[in-house]
């Protein structure tokens, strides 16, 4: 299953699935609250995007992430920053 739905939306996003019985989420998320006029990251308390949807996706058998940050968001961070 993707779960490509804005930040502000994946808590009731898959709060509303049913049971995962070993189904894939595969996140293309991203971390952006805002894009226009400018793009601003949610404050996720120091974890990644994708940790955060994995705690809300458990018992998934597998999680994966697609990372969709366009590369100027992303200087000065590490590759795997967002990747769980």
């Amino acid at each position: 299953m993707f779960l490509a739905v804005p930040r502000r939306n994946v808590e009731s996003a898959l709060k509303s699935l049913p049971a995962w019985n070993g189904r894939v989420l595969i996140d293309a998320t991203n971390r952006f609250v805002e894009a226009t006029p400018k793009l601003v990251l949610a404050d996720l308390g120091g974890k990644g995007a994708s940790e955060v949807v994995a705690a809300l996706a458990v018992p998934a058998s597998s999680r994966r992430s697609i990372p969709l940050s366009p590369p100027a968001s992303m200087k000065g961070r590490s590759r795997t920053e967002d990747v769980a």
